[in-house]
């Protein structure tokens, strides 16, 4: 077998020793050529063996490659073509900070060191969006970033484009569990008076039901409201991706579910209906309406933030606390629930959910009234013993 170290002489008339090697192919299917060269023939030796070695275990990473920003766009090109528009978008918004930090490093060049020090700065300044620019994101934000960042790795590392993936050991952000604080009976009394004066009272008591707000977003009168038989149908979903408006089915299959209605949203929901039918005749050609539930005196459909912004408005004027719309609508249907002796999987099944035991444990949460009500039930079932 010939032997596969050359040798050559230099200007200078110095010996130096190489070998040309071939190791495979890259992902786009090239040829790959290795040419390695060195002054001393041990040296020459023990870079091909090491490479053949490598080439034969399927290991073998070539030098260069592509830069992170480069890889990163035909990776989420790949991988999310088949998501739905909120899913690429919200991929794209966790890797914008691997981007601005390590963009123009070569893929091959990042270190443990690197993915350490983007967690620091992510943890004190990598905010640009959803709050002050230029603070620190939220510890579960940290967390999805380095997520979705090592399986491009991971993939990276498959294509023998990195000899290891450096995100794997790094040290998460501990995550502190939410604090989903509820109204008192006061509170919640304070706030319906005042909601209740509302243009849009039918669909605060929409939302405090359970619905997610971009579930209120997404009803339409025609097909979703029957007011005969007193049903909601949940249907689809509307909410807002980078901006704009977007239309979807719910996420999963529990999203989509018939709610019975009681007697008075039923008035309620008709009379708001009657009054949207009033404005758009006072507004003439102005009137934008599609047939929206939930939408403004020219018929123009709220998203989530907007609705959003209505529920701070009315805090504000009951003067309550201010604590997130989706705890108080959302959470506090799945505690009354829970805590007037509703199955837990009927509080699934009406919440949107397909795990009953997730349900309890996320949306079912105790506040200080709950808690004497357990403690005068201990001390009567006392006395009764007594």
């Amino acid at each position: 077998m010939p032997d596969p170290i050359k040798s050559g002489t230099r200007p200078d008339g110095s010996t130096y020793y190489w070998f040309r090697v071939s190791a495979g192919r890259d992902p786009s299917g090239k040829r790959l050529q290795v040419y390695r060269s060195f002054d001393r023939r041990k040296d020459a030796v023990a870079e091909h063996a090491r490479i053949i070695r490598e080439v034969h275990e399927r290991r073998y990473v070539a030098r260069g490659g592509p830069t992170v920003s480069a890889y990163l766009e035909g990776w989420e090109t790949a991988h999310t073509r088949d998501l739905e528009e909120a899913t690429r978008a919200k991929a794209g918004h966790l890797l914008r900070p691997v981007r601005e930090r390590l963009g123009d490093r070569k893929l091959q060049s990042l270190a443990r060191t690197d993915i350490d020090g983007l967690v620091s700065w992510m943890q004190t300044q990598g905010r640009r969006r959803g709050g002050k620019p230029g603070t620190g994101l939220s510890a579960r934000t940290i967390a999805d970033t380095l997520a979705i960042f090592q399986l491009a790795l991971d993939d990276a590392l498959d294509e023998r484009l990195i000899a290891y993936n450096p995100c794997r050991r790094v040290k998460r952000p501990k995550q502190a569990a939410p604090a989903h604080e509820l109204w008192s009976d006061e509170e919640t009394a304070r706030f319906e008076a005042v909601a209740e004066r509302d243009r849009l009272a039918p669909v605060i008591t929409l939302q405090c039901l359970g619905l997610r707000p971009e579930e209120a977003c997404g009803l339409r009168w025609h097909r979703d409201l029957n007011l005969t038989a007193g049903t909601l149908r949940i249907q689809g979903v509307r909410t807002v991706v980078d901006g704009k408006p977007v239309e979807k089915a719910p996420k999963t299959a529990a999203g989509k579910r018939t709610l019975p209605l009681d007697r008075t949203l039923v008035t309620q929901l008709k009379a708001f209906k009657a009054l949207q039918a009033a404005e758009k005749l006072a507004a003439g050609e102005a009137y934008q309406g599609d047939d929206y539930v939930v939408c403004d005196e020219l018929g123009l459909p709220y998203a989530p933030d907007r609705l959003r912004r209505v529920w701070y408005r009315l805090m504000r004027q009951a003067g309550v606390r201010k604590i997130t719309p989706y705890t108080a609508s959302r959470h506090a249907a799945g505690s009354y629930l829970a805590h007037r002796g509703v199955s837990p999987d009927v509080i699934a099944k009406w919440l949107g959910h397909t795990d009953a035991s997730f349900t309890m444990k996320t949306y079912v949460h105790a506040r200080p009234e709950d808690l004497a009500a357990a403690r005068d039930a201990l001390a009567k079932r006392k006395a009764d013993e007594g």
